[in-house]
């Protein structure tokens, strides 16, 4: 019987998360993937199926050589720690050549007088490690746009919306603690907004895009903030002025009132002492 080409592939860093591997998308290395072989039937079955390990080597690929025409086989990938899968087969082309596709089964058809017929020995999968996105709302004594030390404001709403990598659209909300502060976690990469809630009893003042960029063009708005593999974008801060006041107390104008001294005539006695 004629030996098969080996089932490789590689596991990769899905920096934006698509779901395929891109141009300066590095490999995962260290990922562990198993090979499940059909039993004496050539079908996975769980009746004789075999089972092989390896790891990805550098640049993420693997490797399991001396595969058999006609079994079935399929690949599974087990995320390294910190790691997310990606979607799969986002490509839509059959044939896993640059998308992901966690368990891939890979069949090879024995004809009789051709020998192997078809090999799809391409099975890779994407990851990416949960992205992060954070920042504060405060009192702006200085309304400069700068959070220096200053008060911050509890209680207030923050809305994220975006899309991620996949197009899939992505809403989640959070609320300032009692530093002011705000984090959305285990993001995938993708393009987010921040919008912020008006907190009340308080003017409106500068917002500032943090460590990965945006635009605040709009009030309370910090758009187009992108994040890719692992990002940890910080200091999304919305500044507040507080409101201030003058006035005065109001009432009837107060009554002088005159004191008058004894008048003393020329002819009159002088006063004891």
């Amino acid at each position: 019987m004629r030996s098969s080409p080996p089932a490789w592939a590689t596991g990769w860093t899905d920096t934006n998360g698509d779901g395929k591997q891109t141009t300066g998308e590095v490999g995962i290395v260290g990922a562990t993937v198993t090979l499940i072989g059909g039993g004496a039937d050539g079908l996975i079955n769980g009746i004789g199926d075999t089972t092989a390990t390896t790891t990805t080597g550098a640049d993420g690929i693997y490797n399991f050589a001396g595969l058999t025409p006609g079994q079935q086989y399929q690949v599974q990938f087990s995320a390294p720690a910190g790691t997310v899968f990606t979607g799969q087969n986002v490509g839509a082309n059959g044939f896993d050549t640059v998308d992901s596709g966690r368990r891939c089964h890979h069949r090879q058809d024995a004809d009789r007088h051709a020998g192997p017929r078809r090999a799809q020995p391409d099975a890779g999968r994407g990851g990416y490690a949960p992205a992060k996105l954070s920042g504060y709302v405060y009192k702006d004594v200085g309304n400069d746009g700068v959070r220096n030390s200053e008060p911050a404001i509890a209680g207030v709403v923050l809305t994220l919306t975006g899309t991620n990598g996949l197009g899939q659209p992505v809403t989640a909300t959070a609320t300032t603690d009692a530093n002011g502060f705000y984090q959305f976690i285990n993001l995938a990469p993708g393009t987010y907004t921040v919008s912020e809630a008006q907190p009340a009893g308080f003017i409106d003042g500068k917002d500032t895009v943090g460590s990965t960029g945006g635009s605040n063009a709009v009030n309370d708005v910090l758009s187009g903030i992108t994040l890719g593999s692992g990002a940890n974008s910080v200091e999304n801060n919305f500044g507040e002025i507080v409101t201030a006041s003058l006035g005065d107390r109001l009432g009837p104008t107060p009554t002088a009132t005159a004191s008058r001294r004894p008048v003393r005539s020329a002819s009159s006695a002088p006063l004891s002492r």
